[in-house]
């Protein structure tokens, strides 16, 4: 019943129900508007519109979001600016032009260090371009996450965009501008067979960057899998061509199959910076690396 319903609301433009954030089907009159839901079809957040008659669900424009994203992007540009003012910065340009490589960085410090508050989702190739743009003007760019990354775990789409320093180790940087939070995830690491993302995060207040210039940050580095049973099995069942490939070559070249040989093993934590699991390097595959533009990776 539930999935009939679906079919037939996500027909209109006024939708009497849509799904809760544990997918639940939620009639308008029923839902709160403190909550947030699904389009049942496309799985897009709609809004809930109560009046005195009528209560329904509708999508929310494209021009309703740009002008949103606009709004925290420019509040989050608007606390960088006021940290960066805060800790003794005085050279603080805003969208200043770059007319050499087509740029205008969000901020702009001492003519050296652009930074980019990225709210909206950016392909990898275009990030590269602009990356390589700062770059060849021997700009240093800093990259920090708003709105569309925003998020309390770590997720592949994630690691284009990690730096590396001595204190934080593998890191980035996210700022919640609504909530004005600071979300620091570093030591990020691949642990296990499959490349498992592990991170270390601190979440601090936005309007006190100086507790985060100044804090310690101790990296953890006791992560450690063992492949039994229960890993094998994961492993046996992966029958991609990639995985096909190295478990033949592992067996032309050892007579013995790749489960044999990985049985028992410890993988340990590594760099996050590998496009293929650790499971698979073990057996031979080339350690061939993630495109990352921010990282140095000679």
């Amino acid at each position: 019943m539930s999935y009939f319903f679906c079919v037939i609301f996500s027909e209109v433009i006024k939708m009497y129900a849509a799904l809760d954030d544990k997918g639940r089907l939620i009639y308008a009159k029923q839902a709160r508007l403190t909550q947030s839901y699904l389009c049942c079809h496309c799985a897009q957040k709609v809004k809930l519109i109560k009046t005195a008659k009528k209560s329904y669900f509708k999508h929310q424009s494209k021009r309703h979001n740009e002008i949103n994203e606009r709004a925290v992007h420019f509040k989050g540009k608007a606390i960088i600016h006021r940290e960066l003012t805060k800790l003794g910065f005085e050279q603080i340009l805003d969208e200043v032009y770059l007319p050499i490589i087509k740029q205008p960085p969000d901020l702009f410090l001492n003519q050296k260090i652009a930074f980019e508050y990225q709210c909206a989702k950016l392909d990898l190739p275009t990030f590269e371009k602009r990356v390589q743009g700062y770059r060849s003007l021997g700009i240093k760019s800093i990259w920090i996450l708003g709105q569309a990354y925003l998020n309390r775990r770590l997720k592949r789409e994630h690691l284009k965009f990690i730096s590396y320093n001595q204190k934080l180790g593998y890191h980035l940087v996210m700022l919640d501008a609504q909530k004005e939070l600071l979300l620091i995830f570093y030591n990020i690491s691949f642990v296990g067979p499959f490349n498992k993302i592990y991170f270390q995060k601190r979440i601090l207040s936005a309007n006190d960057w100086q507790k985060f210039v100044k804090s310690d940050f101790q990296l953890k580095t006791n992560c450690l899998q063992r492949v039994d049973e229960r890993v094998l099995e994961r492993i046996r069942r992966k029958n991609d061509p990639e995985s096909q490939k190295v478990k033949l070559q592992f067996y032309q070249r050892h007579k013995i199959p790749v489960e044999t040989y990985l049985l028992n093993q410890t993988f340990c934590m590594t760099a996050p910076i590998y496009r293929f699991p650790a499971w698979q390097r073990s057996c031979g595959q080339k350690n061939i690396l993630l495109r990352q533009p921010l990282l140095d990776k000679k």
